[in-house]
């Protein structure tokens, strides 16, 4: 069995690096995708919202709008996909990275993370509670507790589900205005879902890219004291550390004989 990497204050190993800059070509992909969702779903919106019987100019089963309508909903749910498959990676990744790249423990596993999404009910509990650990565990003390942005995000996540479930069952049922109002509700969530989505994941990868260039802020919180912490090989009493063999008052430090 692979034992996790862990990086103390030393920083991490050359594997450890190579998972952070996964997450962070990972993240990049996320926001190329999360953007594709709005500009390939937006519009479609848009286009029904003009042309909605009884609300628009013309009717929707005009030829050139059909056509027209579906293109932009087959590449929005292709851009769909591909933004949840790109969003299971990134977020797995991350939450790997805390045991694997940072040595702290998790509550959970990335597996029981991506399947958590696919549950009823379920996912609307427990993708939040595991983004909200991994900021918890890695942000900087300051914002460590401030969740607001996350939670925001959720909020929207939430509220776009709720809004596809309420289209697909009651969209025969609305016309006229009031499918107006629902296009321009599906809208404003999903934009807001999409923006809030890239924030979050942009704001916890750079906690850990900050983490895996040395800064201790959450380590310091979260990680034990062993190998890794204030009394191990590489902490601040270890071989490694200000009063160890290396260290400034070790033998070969700025006090010693030999420094």
């Amino acid at each position: 069995m692979r034992q996790p990497q862990t990086i103390g204050y030393a920083g991490p190993s050359r594997r450890g690096m190579g998972y952070i800059d996964e997450l962070v070509g990972r993240q990049k992909k996320v926001s190329r995708w999360i953007v594709a969702v709005m500009i390939t779903n937006v519009p479609v919106s848009l286009w029904r919202v003009v042309y909605v019987p009884g609300v628009g100019r013309r009717s929707v089963e005009d030829l050139p709008v059909m056509l027209v309508s579906l293109v932009f909903l087959l590449a929005g749910t292709i851009s769909s996909i591909l933004a949840t498959i790109a969003w299971m990676k990134w977020l797995r990744r991350a939450y790997a990275n805390l045991p694997d790249v940072l040595g702290i423990e998790v509550e959970s596993t990335p597996g029981a993370l991506v399947w958590s999404y696919f549950i009823p009910l379920v996912q609307h509990v427990l993708p939040y509670l595991h983004v909200a650990e991994i900021w918890k565990k890695t942000a900087p003390e300051r914002e460590a507790q401030d969740r607001s942005d996350v939670q925001i995000w959720w909020l929207f996540f939430t509220s776009h589900l709720l809004f596809s479930y309420f289209k697909t069952w009651t969209r025969a049922d609305f016309t006229g205005t009031s499918q107006l109002v629902i296009q321009l509700m599906g809208i404003l969530v999903t934009v807001a879902s999409g923006v809030f989505a890239i924030k979050v994941t942009r704001q916890l990868t750079d906690f850990q890219l900050a983490l895996s260039r040395g800064s201790n802020h959450a380590l310091s919180r979260h990680t034990s004291h062993g190998p890794t912490g204030p009394t191990g090989p590489t902490g601040p009493t270890g071989p490694t550390g200000p009063t160890g063999p290396t260290g400034p008052t070790g033998p070969t430090g700025s006090r010693s004989p030999t420094g």
